[in-house]
Order: C-alpha cells, then sequence, then structure tokens
C-alpha cells in the first residue's frame, strides 16, 4: 500500500512515525525494497528519481507550512494561511502537492478542513549517483 493512499484510508497508522523523503535511483529504490522486510518498524518512504520531482516540498514556503503545521495545529486553511502570512492560493497549492505526496490529510469538522502530519519528523535524504549523501553547498 502507498503512503498516498495509507494517507487517505488511514492517517492514524502514520501516526508518531518519522517519514523519510528521499532521492535515489529506481533500481536503487527497487534494490531496497526487494532488499526490505516490510515490519511495523518500517518508516514510510516518498522516493522520488530527481532532484526536480521533489523541488516542490523542498521549496521555502512549503517548509514554512510544514513547520506550522507540527508547531501549532491550525483549526482551519484560512487559519494556516494567517499563521505562516502566505496568502490562501499558496496556502492552497501547497497543501494539495503535499495531500497529493502523503505528508498532509485533512480533519473535516463542518466546513472546516483541518491540515494535519502524523508524522513525528520528517527526514529528507538526498542521493548522489552512487547513492551517497550529496556534499552540502553553502
Amino acid at each position: 500500500m502507498t503512503i498516498q493512499t495509507l494517507m487517505k484510508e488511514h492517517p492514524e497508522e502514520l501516526e508518531g512515525k518519522q517519514l523519510v523523503i528521499k532521492v535515489q535511483s529506481q533500481k536503487a529504490w527497487e534494490e531496497e525494497v526487494m532488499n526490505e522486510i516490510i515490519s511495523e518498524e518500517t518508516e514510510p518512504t516518498l522516493s522520488f528519481e530527481s532532484p526536480d520531482q521533489i523541488s516542490g516540498i523542498l521549496k521555502n514556503r512549503t517548509q514554512k507550512i510544514i513547520q506550522s503545521i507540527k508547531d501549532n495545529p491550525p483549526e482551519s486553511i484560512r487559519q494556516l494561511s494567517r499563521n505562516t502570512g502566505i496568502g490562501l492560493r499558496e496556502i492552497h497549492e501547497d497543501l494539495k502537492l503535499l495531500q497529493e505526496n502523503g505528508i498532509v490529510y485533512f480533519e473535516q469538522e463542518g466546513n472546516k478542513k483541518k491540515p494535519r502530519i502524523p508524522y513525528k519528523g520528517i527526514n529528507y535524504q538526498i542521493l548522489g549517483k552512487n547513492n551517497t549523501p550529496q556534499p552540502e553547498t553553502a
């Protein structure tokens, strides 16, 4: 079951887990999956083949939204916009991206949608050609 499906159907199962977001080749991902035994200890992982595919999640505005939801879960999307100082249109665009990738889900209360992130943290792993960490640049 994909993270996106699990997030839509059973987000409570992701509570307290660490989300891993990786950039790695399809071959490396397939090898990793074949070598793993899926258990309750396995951390949910999103894999992307190139940094371009993950760029929307890594941008500063999206990270600000993620941090705000984690630090102060908003009662509505409008409150999230006020908390972050980001316009509603941009908030909606970024929340859609985060929801599509299984990072955010919504609690529905009346006509309010409350954005939620079930993970205890998010670990970004940007890997080089040989699955080695990319050097940090300042």
